[in-house]
């Protein structure tokens, strides 16, 4: 423990009988800290809403496939909406989360149809649940529609997983 943890306590510590350790994961920080060594670490930000952007295009076309203007129309109001800017001309990792988040359904996605990409069918089901939740007595949760008709809901990670791993 820290001798004078009200120092150092931040609202993303977590202090325990070892030590300190931080609330969230480092990709962010390593992320900016790569911005800044090239001087320009405000580019994180944009470039993280332009992942995001694209990849829920490419996501809204592959779950409407019959409707690529809409697809389009929305992934262009999602590239220019005012909270997603704010969100990408600050420093915080909102925009970071947002493009990861973007990125691991489309991965998802092409996985359910059996075109995986690498990180979402080759890392397996219990490594994304590591990359998901920082601590293993947590269970994330994943919002899947169970079939024809019936509406999405929340089924616990390692289902939802065997689920889209099997194709439903």
């Amino acid at each position: 423990m820290l001798e004078t943890p009200e120092f150092w306590i931040v609202q993303n510590t977590v202090l325990t009988e070892t030590g300190w350790v931080c609330l969230y994961p480092p990709l962010h920080t390593l992320l900016l800290a790569g911005g800044l060594a090239m001087g320009v670490p405000w580019i994180v930000g944009p470039i993280m809403l332009g992942i995001t952007a694209t990849f829920s295009t490419l996501l809204a076309h592959r779950l409407l496939p019959d409707r690529p203007l809409e697809a389009r129309v929305g992934g262009l109001l999602l590239a220019v909406s005012p909270f997603l800017l704010f969100l990408g001309s600050g420093y915080l990792s909102h925009s970071t989360a947002a493009g990861l988040a973007a990125l691991c359904l489309y991965c998802a996605v092409r996985a359910r149809d059996g075109s995986a990409l690498l990180l979402a069918r080759d890392l397996g089901p219990q490594r994304n649940r590591l990359l998901l939740t920082r601590f293993p007595e947590r269970t994330p949760y994943l919002y899947l529609p169970l079939g024809q008709g019936r509406p999405p809901s929340l089924v616990p990670y390692r289902e939802g997983m065997e689920l889209i791993w099997n194709g439903r």
